[in-house]
């Protein structure tokens, strides 16, 4: 994937930021498998049970959600190959719901997938299958503690050796209280049924640690971070496991300490190729995100993101250590899901789908595949009940050929910016010929357009009103695109009138 282009510096110019994936825009949502699949409502709550999803060597994409059949649930299961979508197949037996799934797959191609199974008798039990390359899924085994039975947030990862790991969370009702635990086990893959405990990070006094998530690093160390309350105060922790012990717990934000934590929202982790870990966690009633990030042993936390619509968010990084997150908002109308990106210490956000009255979008996963990243989620509606919906966003939008000559660059700076008509637009070209000017908004809409005939090759420079006119769109953040025979160049502009 080619993303990065130069700038030219000049004096008093301000250089366009380019290396960014900004102006392709989300495709139009399209439901999935229509009156087939029908995402689950998860109890006595309006939501989701989430979906998960995991792509494979050759760029397929493995999809598994909770299916509703006549007021009970099955999991189930469909791939995305070359475009296109196998058949459903069953995982499970339909139960009063089988809900929550994580999926990963293996060096060898095998899909792992855990999940909730409640039983008719009120248990919450993880429940596990796998499946081999062109065979069906194993008929599922119980991988939860005995001892407890209400178990919830599975995940699995699979480790730097290949164990599958299954980490989730365990409540004890037996006393006056309710206690919650971190539970943390690898699934013996002779004998997937029988799991083989292992340690758990330290964790508050009050047994009330929940809902934890984990990633692995490129150095193969697992960390975690997790829900957790002291002295009736709520917090966010976290430790690192390096395959044999547990370090020390660091909390990275506490109750009522600049932050009021959403305790029933996920906590995202995501890893970049520099083996920074970055945690976010929703705070206040508004969605509002809250992140921090551990580098060379030491958690920093960041600045605050300002946007409302990191509610039951996801998030991973792409190739070029660019972070896409995806999430709702919380508003009378049902909120609208977004992507947010992160690069370079700059946050974008572009709306996926909008929700209204009467349909709402969310519960989002998201996954990357041949350069393309893909979001499903569940929308409800009230006409046609809860629906499976694919949007999609190009990665890659060098469209042009590749830059062979190490001496060219693209050379694209616009001085001042933020832009007013007088400013300056420089750039180069490889050849004399047509040279295309866009400018687009971060919906991907192009809003204004023009073509130069330029008569010799070499750097150049004309007044943005030679490009664009006197007129200026309203003011925000665009991406101003030059393409100039077969290479493409693209960057930031501000404007502010």
């Amino acid at each position: 994937m080619k993303r990065s282009l130069y700038a030219l510096s000049a004096t008093g110019a301000a250089i366009i930021l380019l290396s960014l994936q900004s102006f392709a825009q989300w495709s139009a949502p399209e439901v999935l498998f229509p009156w087939q699949a029908v995402p689950a409502q998860f109890g006595d709550e309006d939501v989701s049970p989430f979906l998960a999803s995991v792509n494979d060597a050759s760029g397929t994409i493995h999809l598994v959600w909770s299916n509703e059949n006549q007021g009970q649930t099955a999991l189930v299961y469909a791939k995305r190959e070359n475009g296109n979508w196998s058949n459903m197949n069953t995982i499970t037996d339909e139960n009063p719901y089988s809900v929550l799934p994580s999926l990963v797959i293996d060096a060898d191609q095998t899909l792992h997938c855990a999940w909730v199974d409640m039983d008719f008798n009120f248990n919450f039990i993880i429940s596990y299958s796998r499946k081999f390359t062109g065979q069906d899924w194993e008929a599922p085994v119980v991988v939860s503690d005995p001892e407890f039975m209400l178990n919830t947030y599975p995940q699995l990862i699979i480790d730097q050796i290949g164990n599958v790991r299954l980490f989730y969370t365990a409540a004890d009702f037996s006393g006056n209280n309710t206690f919650y635990f971190l539970k943390h086990s690898i699934i013996d893959q002779s004998n997937t049924g029988t799991p083989i405990q292992q340690p758990v990070p330290q964790t508050s006094p009050d047994n009330l640690a929940n809902h934890s998530i984990v990633v692995s690093d490129g150095q193969g160390i697992l960390h975690c971070s997790w829900h957790d309350s002291e002295g009736g105060v709520s917090n966010i922790s976290a430790a690192e496991f390096d395959g044999s012990e547990w370090g020390m717990t660091t909390k990275l934000a506490i109750d009522g300490q600049g932050t009021t934590l959403q305790d029933d929202m996920p906590i995202v982790l995501a890893t970049n190729s520099s083996n920074e870990i970055y945690s976010f966690w929703a705070a206040s009633m508004v969605g509002h995100a809250q992140y921090s990030v551990l580098n060379n042993s030491t958690w920093t936390p960041k600045q605050n993101i300002d946007d409302s619509h990191f509610r039951n968010a996801v998030g991973l990084f792409d190739g070029s250590d660019v972070l896409h997150m995806a999430g709702t908002g919380l508003t009378m109308d049902g909120g609208d899901l977004y992507h947010h990106t992160l690069q370079n210490e700059n946050w974008e956000h572009t709306l996926i789908e909008a929700g209204t009255s009467t349909s709402k979008p969310g519960f989002p996963t998201m996954i990357i595949s041949n350069d393309t990243l893909f979001c499903y989620y569940v929308r409800i509606t009230q006409a046609a009940g809860y629906q499976l919906v694919e949007s999609y966003l190009p990665l890659d939008f060098q469209t042009g050929i590749e830059q062979s000559d190490p001496m060219y660059r693209s050379m694209l700076a616009v001085y001042p910016n933020p832009a007013n008509t007088s400013s300056m637009v420089n750039f180069n070209t490889p050849s004399p010929g047509p040279v295309v000017f866009k400018l687009h908004n971060l919906s991907g809409k192009t809003v204004k357009s023009n073509t130069i005939q330029i008569e010799q090759s070499g750097i150049q420079t004309f007044a943005w009103n030679q490009i664009f006119g006197n007129t200026l769109p309203i003011n925000g953040l665009y991406v101003i695109e030059v393409i100039s025979n077969g290479f493409q160049h693209s960057g930031k502009v501000i404007i502010a009138n």
